[in-house]
């Protein structure tokens, strides 16, 4: 009687130890799915917000930067909001794209 306690215990025990680490791998592995579709692909809109700002052909001081910044952010809030859009993603590309239009590409 005691040999087949000890044999159910043993079983048992090797059993949980198997579905813990399978359990250890699935989370693993979703983890590293959920990082994935967190970052933005580079082309995407919050891509190109979430790169680093370049001027081109040429560097810029880091105060010229900053004026260029707030006068895009600045036209990016006065850019009318058409009916089919959201005021979220019609600022975001007027920023992007007055950016653009003063030299800057995110790198």
């Amino acid at each position: 009687m005691m040999r087949i306690a000890i044999l159910c215990l043993s079983l048992l025990t090797a059993c949980t130890q198997f579905d813990s680490g399978q359990r250890a791998a699935e989370m693993a592995k979703q983890a590293e799915l959920d990082a994935l579709a967190q970052t933005p692909h580079p082309d995407s809109i919050n891509g190109q917000l979430a790169r680093p700002w370049r001027h081109f052909p040429a560097p810029v001081t880091e105060q010229r930067f900053y004026e260029d910044q707030n006068k895009c952010k600045l036209a990016a809030l006065q850019t009318p909001v058409q009916p089919a859009g959201t005021p979220e993603i019609t600022h975001k590309v007027a920023f992007i794209t007055c950016m653009k239009g003063s030299g800057y590409r995110p790198e």
